[in-house]
């Protein structure tokens, strides 16, 4: 009898062990999948950190070339994306087909700076900012769950 038993328990699991087996691996999945999900988002939110970066500094390279009497200076939007390479192309300055091309959920450029009366440059009026495809915007190094209000 008792070899009929060892010899019936080496064909094969039974259910416990089964269920036991596929619980185990469902842990590690679910571990490996939020661990994941988390790198990807860090990622998505660096990326969108250098992108503002890039325009920012692209805007303020603007700004001075336009107070240093730089008449080839163009301040627009446009001129500035174009200035911006993504895999070596340049974008468009349209923010929903740049947000695609770059795998934004949406992104703004802000607004170019201002022109007084007398033709001086002043400041910026409005940051550039992105909202990765989790929902969070980033505008320059703060991260927010909500759009900015300018």
């Amino acid at each position: 009898m008792k070899k009929l038993i060892q010899n019936r328990r080496s064909a094969g699991w039974n259910l416990i062990e089964i269920i036991v087996a596929v619980a185990i691996g469902a842990s590690i999945a679910a571990a490996g999948v939020a661990a994941y999900q988390g790198e990807a988002q860090k990622a998505a939110i660096a990326k969108a950190k250098d992108f503002i970066s890039q325009v920012e500094t692209k805007k303020q390279q603007l700004l001075a070339d336009a107070n240093s009497g730089d008449t080839n200076a163009i301040a627009d939007i446009a001129h500035v994306a174009q200035q911006i390479r993504v895999q070596g192309v340049p974008l468009t300055g349209t923010p929903s087909t740049d947000a695609a091309a770059l795998g934004f959920k949406t992104l703004n450029y802000g607004n170019m700076d201002t022109v007084a009366a007398d033709g001086t440059v002043t400041a910026e009026t409005e940051p550039a900012y992105v909202q990765v495809n989790s929902g969070q915007y980033v505008v320059s190094n703060t991260i927010t769950s909500t759009a900015p209000s300018y």
